[in-house]
């Protein structure tokens, strides 16, 4: 992806349950909860961006983990040619405007707000 002008983030839920080996941050413990928790949801608003459909994405999610990644590309950034074979991604733009160069695919420029989903079919490079 190119990023035009300005940095650009987005937020990745990437490789449904990955092999990759990153470090697992504890949650801190608190005390318990002295009063009983609410029995219904208010000022809550859950809107569906993208999906995919993992049913033949990967064989197996024996051994392996969800993460979700917040990517930050400098003007000027790359990232090299890669797929997602075995590692479907979600990709939500925060900021910043991108060109995707999928591989036999006409280029896209994802905005903020927009999600992409990326499977197994996808072979990629961000310029």
């Amino acid at each position: 992806m190119r990023i035009a002008s300005q940095r650009s983030m987005l937020l990745a839920i990437c490789g449904f349950f990955c092999a990759c080996a990153y470090p697992i941050v504890p949650f801190r413990a608190q005390e318990p909860l002295k009063e009983e928790p609410p029995k219904e949801s208010k000022g809550q608003n859950a809107v569906e961006l993208c999906t995919i459909d993992l049913t033949a994405e990967i064989a197996s999610p024996q051994g392996r983990r969800l993460r979700m990644r917040l990517i930050t590309l400098e003007p000027g950034g790359i990232v090299a040619v890669h797929g997602h074979q075995d590692r479907p991604t979600l990709m939500h733009v925060t900021n910043g405007t991108l060109l995707s160069h999928w591989a036999g695919k006409a280029d896209r420029t994802p905005r903020p707000g927009d999600c992409v989903a990326e499977g197994k079919d996808i072979t990629q490079h961000w310029i």
